[in-house]
């Protein structure tokens, strides 16, 4: 076995010295080009619904600029047109730090993969999810995604752009094949 790569197992907790990439769009970034802003880590809606997890892509199974050409490879939603890839920042977080967060239960791989490969949806063997407990949420939302955001700011992930478009070209053809 490979021991530079993590045994992948769905639903496992990431080893606290390990560190997790999120993506926040450029427009939730602060004018000084490095600090993201609270609605950055915050969870939609829809992430409440579906179990409080912030998606987030584990760096011991990918790089920042696989994690960015993955949004380039994938649709719009309701649409069969590619996302712009040109539209992301990505930080890196702590997985000690966010799970020494009351309010964060644990921070779990939850990899996507296609048994068939899928147009518009590529894997993604490091996504992984930062668990949250709805109740401790609740009564501190803000204080909480402040915390994080506080932690991210001095962690923006330099990309080579070069290497972004050569990943998204490899994704998008090997989805649709």
């Amino acid at each position: 076995m490979d021991e530079s790569k993590p045994e992948l197992t769905f639903g496992m907790s990431l080893p606290n010295s390990d560190f997790v990439y999120r993506l926040i769009p450029k427009d939730l970034v602060e004018k000084d080009k490095f600090t993201p802003r609270i609605r950055g880590f915050s969870l939609s809606r829809e992430d409440k619904m579906q179990g409080y997890g912030l998606s987030v892509d584990w760096s011991s199974l990918t790089t920042p600029e696989e994690s960015i050409a993955r949004v380039g490879a994938s649709f719009k939603k309701d649409t069969i047109k590619y996302k712009d890839y040109n539209t992301k920042d990505i930080y890196s977080l702590s997985v000690s730090f966010l799970k020494s967060i009351e309010a964060i239960l644990d921070v779990v791989h939850d990899p996507k993969m296609y048994p068939t490969p899928i147009e518009g949806s590529p894997n993604n063997p490091s996504h992984s999810l930062v668990i949250f407990s709805p109740e401790e949420l609740e009564k501190n939302e803000t204080e909480i995604y402040s915390r994080i955001r506080e932690h991210a700011k001095d962690k923006k992930q330099t990309v080579n752009t070069k290497k972004i478009e050569e990943f998204v070209h490899v994704y998008r053809s090997t989805s649709n094949t």
